[in-house]
């Protein structure tokens, strides 16, 4: 029988058909001989916010062992954050799985993709199920040495494609884009956020106008620049291939010591800390250490993967660059959260705007 640790090493199977990744005959170029294979339907969105559907495959082999596996499903037509990050079929993690220049991604993370399948519109993505190995999903802070150890992988990530001519590729999400998903929008969000849920369209309505209201007026004038007005100031800022979406939820820890990455739809070519920018915004609650010692400690691993320090003056345009993206993606989040009259929510949104007003006055 083939172990999962050899699976994650082999190419990755593609096939014609989605079906096909869940049909034992199909399966057993990947897992050996099965003898079926049993479905768990996963009940409502089980991937964030987007519209991908989720189910847990048990393969039984021929001497009984199961295997459990996860099937993902997106229609990228139907998707609405694949629109908004301007995602068109075969969609990036597909193109990443059959990308010969970007496989030393996976010297990086553990690969827990095992097959994919395209169809017109939808992907199939057939994985190894590492849900015993990610983290609780609460709001609570995760253990130093798994966030040691997933600052390290995208650091590593970084430091391995920097400059890389793999980032002519040109279905990578590009360094502006990003700053322009959730951004402050003038003519309202009907259109943008066409397809998400209702929470979502209403909270980002209702978060940018709370939020532009408390920004002092410098900041807000400028972070609500086009994004092509903004990345102007960045345009000559080293780029890398980054994850793009950095979200605890995006990651596994195996008793190895290795770290498992998923949902790599965001993949893109930008400067190496717009992923910390997206990570210090969505995971507020779950960081192990203040938000200024996680990014020294980031830049500290950074530089130790380069080989090389990275100029103070550079280094601060690159975190303005992270610090502006986050904030355009999610500080509609961090005004909402305001109204829990926490200290920890008030003390969360100083920082932001602390730091986006060093920006707006350099």
């Amino acid at each position: 029988m083939t172990s999962a640790k050899d699976l994650t090493r082999a190419p990755v199977v593609a096939f014609d058909r989605i079906d096909s990744l869940a049909d034992p005959d199909a399966l057993a170029r990947v897992l050996g001989p099965l003898v079926r294979v049993e479905r768990e339907a996963l009940p409502g969105i089980s991937s964030g916010f987007s519209s991908s559907r989720h189910e847990i495959l048990v393969a039984l082999t021929r001497d009984g062992a199961p295997r459990r596996l996860r099937l993902k499903r997106t229609h990228i037509g139907e998707d609405w954050i694949a629109r908004l990050m301007r995602e068109v079929p075969p969609g990036r993690e597909a193109s990443l799985l059959g990308e010969s220049a970007l496989a030393p991604v996976w010297d990086v993370f553990a690969r827990p993709h095992l097959a994919y399948a395209v169809q017109g519109n939808e992907v199939g993505l057939l994985m190894e199920d590492h849900s015993a190995c990610t983290v609780p999903d609460v709001k609570e802070p995760i253990e130093r040495a798994k966030e040691d150890a997933l600052l390290g992988a995208i650091s590593a990530l970084h430091a391995r494609f920097w400059e890389s001519p793999a980032l002519s590729l040109p279905w990578l999400t590009q360094a502006s884009w990003y700053s322009d998903v959730l951004s402050p929008r003038p003519n309202g969000y009907e259109e943008a956020l066409r397809g998400a849920p209702p929470s979502i369209q209403e909270g980002v309505a209702r978060g940018w106008r709370d939020a532009l209201a408390l920004l002092p007026a410098a900041v807000m004038e400028r972070l609500t620049q086009p994004s092509e007005r903004l990345w102007q100031d960045w345009r000559d800022l080293p780029r890398t291939l980054i994850h793009g979406d950095t979200k605890v939820a995006n990651f596994a820890f195996l008793p190895d010591g290795r770290v498992v990455a998923f949902d790599w739809t965001n993949l893109g070519a930008a400067p190496a800390t717009l992923d910390m920018g997206w990570y210090l915004a969505v995971n507020s609650t779950r960081l192990s250490r203040g938000k200024d010692e996680l990014i020294a400690r980031y830049r500290e691993l950074l530089e130790g993967h380069l080989g090389a320090s990275i100029e103070p003056i550079l280094w601060e345009r690159l975190m303005d660059a992270a610090i502006v993206t986050g904030a355009r993606l999610l500080l509609w989040s961090k005004a909402l959260g305001l109204q829990e009259g926490t200290a920890f929510r008030r003390d969360d949104w100083a920082w932001w705007v602390a730091r986006l007003t060093a920006w707006s006055d350099r």
